[in-house]
């Protein structure tokens, strides 16, 4: 349904999060007023509930663009929790939201340290040919996938807010 979802608690914590850390990240790139300032989040989704905390990072650039009058740079996505000591957090999903963002021609994706690699689980089967029949065996493996070279977008670790700043914002 369109308009309003429910928002959960851990997308209110990180919302608090987030505008606390904004604040303080404009106030060091000059922006005098950031203590001066209220703000309300609102998100515009298809889905009836917003629960999470992987859009931390996103909305804490966001408010700093705000704040500070920068621009963002077209095509660069932000994904991450945000933390009170400004660092950014692992979030799981990363492969799928690398897709999305390319689906949306984006060219880049701003990920967790530790997260530009991921796992992808594949069948292995052999076959093996008796007198009048075939036994196929299969089994699962886990493979590791590079995640810029699977999906044909740049991905960049960072492991705090400032270092989103730099590269997502003009």
């Amino acid at each position: 349904s369109q308009g309003e979802p429910l928002v959960g608690d851990a997308t209110q914590s990180s919302i608090q999060t987030a505008f606390k850390v904004a604040t303080k990240i404009a106030k060091d790139l000059g922006s005098a007023d950031a203590d001066n300032v209220d703000a309300f989040y609102t998100f515009e989704t298809d889905s009836d509930a917003v629960s999470g905390k992987s859009a931390g990072a996103a909305m804490t650039l966001a408010t700093i663009a705000l704040l500070t009058g920068r621009e963002e740079n077209n095509g660069v996505l932000v994904t991450g929790t945000i933390e009170e000591d400004e660092s950014i957090g692992i979030v799981s999903g990363v492969l799928e939201k690398a897709k999305a963002a390319r689906q949306y021609n984006y060219t880049t994706i701003l990920v967790p340290a530790g997260t530009s690699q991921a796992v992808k689980q594949e069948q292995v089967c052999e076959r093996q040919q008796q007198e009048f029949t075939t036994i196929t065996r299969c089994q699962t493996k886990s493979v590791p996938v590079d995640i810029a070279s699977e999906v044909g977008i740049t991905v960049i670790e960072i492991s705090n807010i400032k270092q989103a700043v730099e590269y997502a914002l003009k």
